[in-house]
């Protein structure tokens, strides 16, 4: 025989995940550093926002552990933005990343930053290009 708690099936409660705390320092200063963009990169707006990772934290997770949270991976972008982006649905213009998004790229990835920004952002950007060529790989851009 099964006991019931006498709960409905819909009035029944799942135990709350645990939240990564978000008081630990290098996530504070990645929050930081994209609070202090002061508007969305793209719209211009300064309504609610997300701090965006021009690397996903996914990637940086795997192969640079280290970097996760640096705050020079860091775009403040409106929460539409950032959401049509993650989604695929609107990517975010190459263009509006920050010269310290492109820096932190193209010193984390070498020349490989071209291949990676490219085809995770939408457009062309003479500053990624002019970087890539600093590297002495000016081919590498195609």
């Amino acid at each position: 025989m099964r006991r019931s708690s006498g709960l409905k099936r819909t009035q029944m409660r799942r135990k709350p995940r645990p939240r990564a705390p978000l008081s630990d320092i290098p996530r504070q200063a990645f929050r930081a550093a994209a609070r202090a963009q002061r508007a969305c990169a793209v719209t211009g707006s300064t309504g609610p926002w997300d701090a965006h990772h021009v690397i996903e934290r996914g990637h940086l997770k795997r192969t640079w552990p280290d970097h996760e949270w640096s705050p020079e991976n860091a775009l403040r972008l409106s929460k539409r933005v950032h959401e049509r982006h993650t989604t695929a649905t609107e990517r975010v213009p190459l263009r509006c990343l920050t010269d310290e998004n492109l820096a932190f790229a193209v010193g984390l990835m070498g020349v490989a930053a071209h291949g990676y920004l490219t085809r995770r952002y939408a457009g062309h950007d003479e500053r990624l290009e002019l970087l890539i060529a600093e590297l002495g790989a000016p081919d590498a851009c195609g």
